[in-house]
């Protein structure tokens, strides 16, 4: 068996005066998992996980992900950092 994760979902919370930034964590990421048979076939039901997003989760591949939803309104994400500067 092996535990198959993806990516379902990027949540940014934006300050505001109703709702103040609590620290520099204002980002996170809900991935879904699934538990997959030695074929890839799926056992059981997915589940969720919501988790705060460091500097690091942006791999490439996730970062394509989110640039290929963005095109649809003329956008895309840079990296302003190096990935894996977790500061």
């Amino acid at each position: 068996m092996k535990r198959i994760s993806m990516l379902a979902g990027l949540t940014i919370s934006v300050p505001n005066s109703a709702n103040p930034a609590n620290g520099p964590f204002t980002v996170a990421m809900t991935t879904t998992q699934v538990i997959a048979d030695d074929e890839g076939k799926q056992i059981g039901y997915p589940t969720q996980q919501q988790q705060l997003v460091i500097g690091s989760d942006f791999t490439p591949d996730v970062l394509q992900a989110l640039n290929a939803q963005l095109a649809y309104i003329g956008f895309a994400l840079m990296p302003i950092v190096q990935v894996g500067d977790d500061a």
